[in-house]
């Protein structure tokens, strides 16, 4: 289907050159055109500062609860549970990321929203409400729900808003909050799990569902011009008359599988379940690397995505990931180039606290800043090259300069931990690796969003979103 129509039907909206979705495309994509068409600067405003303020605060629960969640499942009896429990949110994630985006094309980006933030309000009670190990991964799980739709929407609704020359600004600012997460929210989780640690999960609801009225604000308001305007009503009308017959329940059905991708979804979650989750369990629950389950689960999980990939390219009509559909090799490019940042920047994570408090004898607050500074610097970078790409209108300098600090930084981490090794030249090597990986992440994800229409635009964006996701926590 096609969802947008020619260069042609392109106008002009706050600056920002809107394309007129093709008759027939889903009402999701045309609420976007109106919302570009109707939405005033004070309701653009409103939209991206309520974005920022939102991730800031899902930033902060999201740092808080790192900080204590070992020691909650220590209460709990089940601190062994620890990496089974991330893993199994990050693969529903994986999958959850993707589906919600599509879902916004159909739906709406509003509605989308909204439903994320239900679950993601319900999660923290649940949590904050658990008396046993179940409740907690049951609660684990509505968080998954929550943030995936929550965190993807972000980005994609700034896509939607902001013109290819401001985009990489906007974007960067959605994680800048999160610096002073990083070093603040461990101290307040310390605090709290000395006191109640129960109040940390309750902190969800209050900062989520506190931080999300902004946002939803200008969304409403924007939702609401569509509709006192009569426009939402005129679009609405024009899909009912291509559609003039009524599904019934088996034909909807078959419509949302079909247009959500169920089955390619199912594929590629059963695929990364089988693949990664032996990577937890092999050696404490599957008897080992060599045991029949272990094997299995392994050939398995090859196959499942084996079939992905044969289902995805030549039998699926709406596919989660079209690959064969690109008219350019970029968005690929893109997703494969922060896909190996995200794994050579994983695999010193699992040790290297360990390494700076046993080995250099730091004491924790030290070693954490130290261990830290890499996401520090990676967020500033981020609004350095936002600037950059504004004012100079280049992505690609900026991605190989950043390649090139990424793997020099990395490179001087080797000698950074011979004997002997000053802690400046230890920090410099974090300071530099983590200047580059944020000279290539927002720069990758503007030049992956602008090489796509617009339909396409929600896939490379989760795409970008969840891949880091998956490589991160699997290497962890």
């Amino acid at each position: 289907m096609k969802f947008f129509a020619a260069k042609s039907d392109e106008e002009e909206g706050h600056g920002r050159t809107v394309v007129k979705p093709a008759p027939g495309a889903p009402i999701g994509i045309q609420k976007v055109y109106l919302m570009n068409k109707l939405a005033s600067r004070v309701d653009l405003w409103l939209i991206i500062g309520g974005i920022v303020l939102f991730a800031w605060a899902k930033n902060w629960e999201g740092n808080t609860i790192y900080s204590i969640t070992f020691n909650v499942l220590s209460l709990f009896q089940a601190a062994n549970q620890y990496s089974l429990l991330n893993t199994v949110q990050y693969l529903l994630q994986t999958v959850l990321i993707p589906f919600y985006a599509k879902l916004s094309d159909i739906w709406g980006r509003t509605e989308v929203f909204a439903l994320s933030l239900f679950f993601y309000i319900i999660s923290g009670v649940v949590y904050a409400c658990a008396q046993r190990f179940s409740d907690f991964a049951g609660a684990q799980v509505l968080y998954a729900l929550g943030i995936s739709g929550a965190h993807c929407m972000g980005h994609v609704v700034i896509a939607d808003l902001t013109s290819k020359v401001n985009r990489a600004l906007f974007q960067s600012f959605y994680d800048v909050p999160a610096i002073i997460n990083i070093f603040v929210a461990p101290i307040a989780g310390q605090h709290f799990l000395n006191t109640n640690w129960r109040w940390v999960y309750s902190m969800i609801p209050f900062c989520i569902g506190g931080t999300a009225i902004i946002l939803m604000a200008g969304m409403l308001h924007v939702e609401y011009k569509m509709r006192k305007s009569g426009k939402l009503a005129q679009v609405r009308s024009a899909l009912e008359a291509e559609n003039p017959e009524k599904r019934s329940i088996a034909e909807n059905v078959k419509w949302w599988i079909k247009e959500l991708d169920v089955i390619g979804s199912l594929l590629l979650v059963g695929a990364l379940c089988m693949l990664l989750l032996p990577l937890v369990l092999a050696e404490t629950d599957f008897g080992g690397w060599n045991s029949p389950t272990t094997i299995g689960l392994l050939v398995a999980g090859a196959v499942s995505l084996v079939l992905f990939g044969v289902y995805e390219w030549k039998f699926v009509e709406v596919p989660l990931i079209p690959v064969g559909r690109w008219e350019t090799f970029t968005p690929m490019a893109g997703v494969l180039c922060v896909s190996v940042i995200s794994v050579i920047a994983a695999i010193p994570f699992g040790y290297f606290q360990m390494y700076l408090q046993i080995v250099k004898q730091w004491d924790v607050i030290k070693a954490t800043h130290v261990d830290r500074s890499y996401d520090a610097v990676y967020l500033v970078s981020q609004v350095v090259a936002g600037f950059l790409m504004k004012h100079f209108k280049v992505y690609r300098p900026i991605i190989l300069i950043g390649i090139a600090l990424f793997m020099l930084g990395m490179g001087l981490m080797i000698p950074a931990r011979f004997p002997g090794a000053s802690d400046v030249f230890l920090v410099a090597t974090q300071v530099i690796a983590g200047w580059g990986a944020g000279w290539v992440y927002v720069p990758t994800l503007v030049a992956v969003q602008s090489a796509v229409p617009h339909n396409g635009k929600h896939n490379r964006t989760t795409m970008v979103c969840c891949e880091s996701s998956i490589q991160i926590h699997s290497f962890y």
